[in-house]
């Protein structure tokens, strides 16, 4: 069928819409362990969570702020984030959590990048198609993270948390915050799907979406794959591997 056909292609963006079904390929994420448990971090990590602009935040304890943000389809306005850090001015660190985060607006992402930085800092690159030739694409265009999108800043150490779910814009958060020199990374290799699609009309009427372009990171290698962690952690045991093994190297702080 026309699904097995797009799903040797191995990408998340790429999907067939039908009235009677959609097509989509999972194998990106269900060949991987789970480092995520979303009714453990409910019920021990988020149980008496606050909301703004889409993130749950809480102490883990009285130095460590808690964020998990699920989506990027909601944006984090500066008033948000603002409201957000100002309740964690005591802690030492903050602990951002975007495991099983499937994306959504890259500019949101790009939004919440920017509340780490006091400073404009370049974080790969992309192209878009130019012709129907395999390698025709415009020239790399680099990418930035804009410190004034938003006005409160995070200045202090950052721990990020991934996972094989961190796709797409949340792919792009990765990849961007692997270059503020505050952060750690720490989970799994993320899931990737750097290719921002698109959606074309096929003659029968059914939709296609296909990854549209191709982006990389400072160094020009591709995020397409995912991006390794600083450190990575193991399957969930009972507790939450990646939370813990942030909370051990916050004490060494």
């Amino acid at each position: 069928s026309m699904a097995s056909l797009l799903n040797t292609l191995e990408d998340g963006h790429v999907n067939l819409y039908a009235p009677f079904d959609i097509s989509s390929y999972k194998g990106w994420y269900t060949k991987y362990d789970t480092i995520f448990d979303l009714d453990l971090l409910n019920a021990k990590y988020l149980n008496q969570a606050r909301t703004a602009g889409g993130i749950q935040y809480q102490h883990l304890n009285d130095s460590v702020g808690y964020c998990y943000c699920s989506s990027f389809e909601t944006a984090v306005s500066p008033n948000n984030w603002s409201y957000i850090i100002r309740s964690f001015m005591h802690c030492k660190a903050l602990v951002l959590d975007i495991r099983h985060n499937g994306g959504g607006n890259i500019e949101y992402a790009k939004r919440l990048a920017s509340g780490f930085t006091q400073e404009d800092y370049s974080f790969g690159t992309w192209q878009h198609k130019s012709g129907s030739g395999h390698s025709d694409f415009s020239s790399p265009e680099t990418l930035w993270i804009k410190a004034a999108d938003t006005g409160s800043k995070w200045l202090r150490p950052v721990i990020l948390l991934c996972d094989r779910q961190t796709y797409s814009a949340a792919n792009l958060l990765v990849n961007a915050m692997q270059y503020n020199p505050r952060c750690l990374i720490i989970g799994q290799t993320s899931g990737g799907g750097g290719g921002m699609p698109m959606s074309y009309e096929l003659p029968n009427g059914w939709i296609i979406r296909f990854s549209s372009i191709r982006m990389t990171d400072r160094e020009g290698k591709s995020i397409e794959n995912g991006i390794q962690p600083d450190v990575t952690v193991g399957k969930q045991t009972g507790h939450d591997t990646a939370i813990e093994k942030a909370l051990e190297i916050i004490t060494l702080l």
